[in-house]
């Protein structure tokens, strides 16, 4: 059964639905406004809340000066951020206020940086009293406020300087000029009136003026002087002396004073009375021998006496100059020591000692000591040639000749790849023991730690071959290094490692390899160009028939012919580039032989 619903009833439901509606659109469209309100408001704190704060080392500074003067005072504003040139930058408002002109602000109002500014306030004081203001700092976050307190002083203080009391003498001593200076940094004349030198532990005992200062003395403004002499009385017994000066002054009607605290040294006690010029022989050659004169000096005021003199080390040996000997003051006299390189050499280096007794008075009125000079010399390894590492290798086998028992060879690594090297290091190995092979004074690794454009070559890297019996010796050589690739802002790097063979060969000595020849004077002949990629010229002794030799590094004769003045060659019968001996041989009018012997380097 249904309800029967009459028409104005029907009429008035169908109008409060149609109200209801559009209030419920009126009440959606208001809270769409709302929210779109909301939003804004919302994105423009957000917007705000990403601002960079800025901050500053502290909120009140004092600033000093003297009255008269002016000075500067920088407050470091920061915002946080790094100093990068892709950051934007941010802009700050600056304003000054001041109880007195003496305080002013130089830096301008608006400041646009990135990381960290500086703001300049000047203080200029023309009376005693003190005066303030405030600086204030906005950013786009928060703002800022630095307190600014300006101090007149009456006067800058007054500096009193003592120089030249290190390294003192025994004794009584006073410098040459003046030693105590006085600076006045103020604009106007300061005057001396009293000066008070304190002693420790006694008065007087260690620092007295040479002559007792004037006073009163003035220094004018902005002026420094050298005023008086300090001199110390040092004993034997002490190292160390202090002690202060203090002046008393009057600035613009005020007595004040400076204090400077006073440290003298005495250098050691002095026994030497002879030096002697250096011992250091350098390198010799396997079997000679080098005579160096060793200057002795006689560095006292009176005479000296040498007595005997004794030398170590078995190598080196007295050859002249005869004791006892008298030197006199400021005089010197000589002695002859010679070093001999032994052969066989068991060693590199060698070191000794010559000894010399010596008799009398020392600068510091001592007995003199002996004179002890040190003696050195070094085996001269001669350099025969040189070798390149191509990287990435070429060729991973190589080699290199000796014909004397110790030898260098020079190492060159190229960069035979497009990316830059970083060289780590070089080491060397040997499977047989009786050759050794060293960098530099004996290690088996050469650290580098260097960078090698792509083409480009390194430095020389100084190998040493020591083979005391003739043969072949295999080295091994183990290059280390980085390649750099360049990628983006970041380098991506790879370690690589490359194993190099190197077959030495120790042949006999040269003269021993060819057929010998007696031998009175050298031949003198010149290669040109050397190292040469075809024909060569071989200049000769003017006018006398020459015998040309060539000889391979096995000591293999490949070429022989006679020429006079002049030889060109094309190397027609060498099929191999490398190194090559060239000897000539003179024969004189006199029947006297005369051979000389040369490297050269073919390259194909």
């Amino acid at each position: 059964m249904h309800a029967v619903i009459s028409p104005k009833k029907r009429m008035r439901s169908l109008l409060e639905h149609r109200l209801k509606g559009n209030t419920m659109k009126l009440i959606g469209r208001k809270l769409l406004g709302i929210v779109f309100i909301a939003t804004i408001l919302f994105a423009g704190l957000t917007s705000r809340a990403y601002g960079y704060r800025i901050s500053t080392q502290s909120d009140s500074i004092n600033v000093t000066t003297a009255t008269g003067t002016s000075t500067s005072a920088w407050i470091a504003v920061f915002d946080g951020r790094d100093t990068l040139p892709n950051l934007s930058k941010g802009t700050i408002h600056v304003s000054f206020t001041s109880s007195s002109s003496e305080l002013t602000m130089v830096s301008d109002s608006v400041i646009q940086f990135v990381g960290i500014t500086w703001i300049q306030i000047n203080y200029a004081p023309t009376g005693s009293a003190r005066c303030s203001g405030t600086l204030t700092i906005t950013s786009d976050s928060n703002t800022v406020t630095v307190g600014v307190q300006g101090i007149p002083i009456h006067h800058f203080p007054v500096t009193v300087d003592v120089w030249g009391l290190d390294s003192l003498p025994l004794g009584d001593y006073c410098p040459s000029g003046t030693n105590v200076g006085v600076y006045n940094q103020n604009p106007d004349t300061i005057y001396i009136t009293k000066i008070e030198l304190v002693d420790d532990p006694a008065p007087g005992t260690q620092f007295h003026f040479k002559s007792t200062p004037d006073v009163p003395t003035w220094v004018p403004g902005h002026a420094s002087y050298g005023m008086w002499w300090l001199c110390v009385n040092t004993s034997a017994d002490s190292v160390d002396y202090s002690g202060s000066i203090t002046i008393i002054y009057t600035y613009h009607g005020v007595t004040d004073s400076a204090t400077v605290f006073i440290h003298a040294h005495r250098k050691p006690l002095n026994t030497t009375c002879l030096t002697a010029s250096s011992g250091d022989f350098g390198s010799v050659t396997e079997g000679s021998s080098e005579m160096k004169s060793i200057t002795l000096t006689n560095v006292t005021r009176s005479a000296i006496h040498l007595d005997s003199a004794e030398l170590s080390g078995a190598t080196f040996s007295l050859t002249s100059g005869s004791f006892p000997l008298t030197i006199p003051s400021g005089s010197s006299k000589s002695v002859n020591v010679t070093f001999s390189m032994p052969s066989p050499h068991p060693d590199y280096h060698y070191s000794g000692t010559l000894t010399i007794w010596v008799r009398g008075t020392s600068p510091d009125s001592l007995q003199c000591s002996n004179a002890v000079i040190p003696l050195s010399g070094d085996l001269l390894i001669p350099i025969v040639d040189t070798i390149t590492l191509d990287v990435p290798p070429d060729s991973a086998s190589l080699t290199i000749t000796a014909h004397v028992t110790k030898t260098r060879h020079v190492i060159l690594i190229h960069n035979t790849g497009s990316n830059k090297l970083l060289l780590n290091s070089l080491s060397v190995s040997m499977s047989d023991t009786t050759v050794n092979a060293f960098f530099g004074t004996g290690g088996q690794t050469a650290y580098l730690y260097d960078s090698l454009v792509s083409g480009g070559t390194s430095g020389p890297i100084y190998l040493t071959l020591d083979a005391q019996d003739t043969g072949t010796y295999t080295l091994n050589l183990t290059l280390t290094y980085t390649v750099m690739k360049a990628h983006s802002r970041n380098e991506i790097t790879s370690e690589n490692t490359y194993h190099y063979t190197v077959i030495a060969h120790r042949l006999p000595n040269l003269a021993a390899a060819v057929t010998p020849q007696p031998a009175i004077v050298t031949a003198d002949f010149s290669i040109s160009p050397n190292p040469t990629h075809g024909f060569v010229t071989i200049q000769l002794p003017e006018g006398i028939p020459s015998q040309i030799e060539i000889f391979d590094v096995l000591g293999n004769r490949v070429f022989q012919t006679q020429a006079t003045d002049e030889f060109r060659w094309n190397g027609e019968t060498l099929e191999a580039a490398g190194s090559y001996i060239v000897k000539v041989t003179v024969r004189r009018s006199d029947g006297t032989i005369s051979t000389a012997s040369k490297r050269l380097v073919i390259l194909r």
